[in-house]
Order: structure tokens, then sequence, then C-alpha cells
């Protein structure tokens, strides 16, 4: 008969195994996760302005938005910040 060490260590096996891949998928989907946010977020602002994005696909939504929207940074005090939206938030606290 199996003892209950035999069950215990199964158990804990069985979760380390699971652990590690559940990290090593996570990671190697982080950046994929990272471009469909930033597609989706291009698409949302298309479809305020009008535009039917449901046929497109990522590549095209990302070629539309840069030819159609021009993006601009705006201090809470209202100034231009000659800055692009991608650094914004690496520089979130120096124009409050």
């Amino acid at each position: 008969m199996h003892s209950d060490f035999q069950t215990f260590r199964f158990i804990i096996l069985i979760s380390v195994f699971s652990a590690l891949i559940l990290s090593i998928t996570a990671t190697s989907l982080e950046n994929k996760q990272n471009i469909n946010i930033e597609v989706d977020r291009k698409k949302n602002v298309l479809k305020c302005v009008g535009m039917d994005v449901s046929t497109l696909k990522s590549e095209e939504i990302i070629k539309t938005y840069k030819s159609v929207i021009i993006e601009k940074v705006v201090s809470i005090k209202g100034q231009n910040v000659n800055m692009l939206h991608d650094d914004l938030k690496k520089n979130e606290n120096k124009y409050h």
C-alpha cells in the first residue's frame, strides 16, 4: 500500500510541475497580451471616430490608426507635452 508520504510527495510534485508550466506560459504570452491590449485600445479609438473596424485585422487597425489619429499628450495645466503616448507611463509624475 501507498503511504501518506508518497501521496503528499505526488501532490507536491504535481503542484510544482503545474506552477512551472503556468509561469512559463504566462511569461511567453506577456508580449502578445500587451500587443493585443494596444490593438484593442486603438480599435476603440477608431470606433469612437465612427470607423467600422469589425472587418480589419490587427495590422490593419494599427496602420489605419497611425494614418488617421494624431496622438498628443497634454499636461494637467493644459500645455502640450512633446512626448509619445507610449512614454507617458514612464514620465507619469513629471508633468503633474
